[in-house]
């Protein structure tokens, strides 16, 4: 239910954006996005599960990271049932 609002919203966000323009979100958004806290999003990209781009100090997360990260996220709550 979350994932598919969260797979609208990326559809849209996509259609918006031109394909040579990158698009990098902050932490802040990618974790509502995602519908997680900061903590599990820190604890995503230790892990893996997601791929943080750092910029200075700081970190983003491309769109395509974060969809594939959902759509992994979303198949292991799949499988776990």
């Amino acid at each position: 239910m979350i994932g598919d609002v969260v797979e609208e919203k990326l559809k849209n966000l996509n259609s918006q954006q031109s394909v040579q323009e990158p698009i990098l979100l902050t932490r802040q958004e990618t974790a509502k996005l995602l519908g997680v806290t900061l903590p599990t999003l820190h604890e995503w990209t230790k892990n893996g599960t997601i791929q943080g781009v750092c910029i200075g100090t700081r970190v983003r997360y491309r769109m395509p990271d974060i969809e594939s990260a959902l759509k992994n996220i979303n198949n292991a709550k799949v499988k776990r049932r």
